[in-house]
C-alpha cells in the first residue's frame, strides 16, 4: 500500500511541475515549431542531412534548416526524428537562428519522449517527438538557419 501511494505522490508532483511551468506567466510560450529530421551516416565521416522545420511566431510560419545532427559515435545507418513543440524566451524573430545544445530530457526510439534545447540569445526550444534511431545534436550543438 506504501508502495503505490509513494508513486501517486511521485507523479502527482511531476505533474503539479508541467502545470506550475505551463501556468508561469513569464514561460509563456513565444510560438511553436515543428521538425523533420533526417541523418544518413554511409561511412565514417560521410553524413547526408535533410533536416527542417517550421517555426510559427506571431501569426507567420518561417521555414528552417537544422545541421550539426549525429546518429552517434561510430555508428553507421539512419535516423528519423518527428517533434512538434513550443518556443519560450523568442521576443525577436532574429534570435530564433543560432547554435543550439541539449539541456534537458531525451526522445528515444520506440517511446518517444520530450527534449529541451537552447541557443546562446536565450531561446528555448522544448520538443516532443518520435525517433526510429539514434539522433543528438553533435556536442558543440545543432545549428538552426532560416531557408531562404
Amino acid at each position: 500500500m506504501n508502495f503505490f501511494r509513494n508513486v501517486i505522490l511521485a507523479l502527482s508532483l511531476c505533474t503539479w511541475g508541467v502545470f506550475a511551468y505551463a501556468a508561469d506567466p513569464a514561460k509563456n510560450p513565444s510560438g511553436t515549431v515543428s521538425l523533420n529530421l533526417k541523418v544518413v551516416v554511409l561511412t565514417y565521416g560521410q553524413q547526408a542531412e535533410s533536416s527542417g522545420g517550421v517555426l510559427t511566431f506571431q501569426g507567420k510560419q518561417y521555414p528552417f534548416n537544422v545541421s550539426g545532427l549525429t546518429i552517434g559515435a561510430n555508428n553507421i545507418g539512419a535516423s528519423h526524428l518527428i517533434a512538434k513543440g513550443e518556443i519560450y524566451g523568442l521576443d525577436d524573430l532574429a534570435n530564433f537562428s543560432g547554435r543550439y545544445v541539449k539541456t534537458g530530457g531525451s526522445i528515444m526510439p520506440i517511446t518517444g519522449g520530450q527534449s529541451t534545447l537552447q541557443n546562446e540569445k536565450g531561446v528555448i526550444m522544448h520538443l516532443e517527438g518520435t525517433v526510429n534511431g539514434p539522433l543528438d545534436p553533435l556536442p558543440s550543438g545543432a545549428i538552426v538557419t532560416f531557408t531562404k
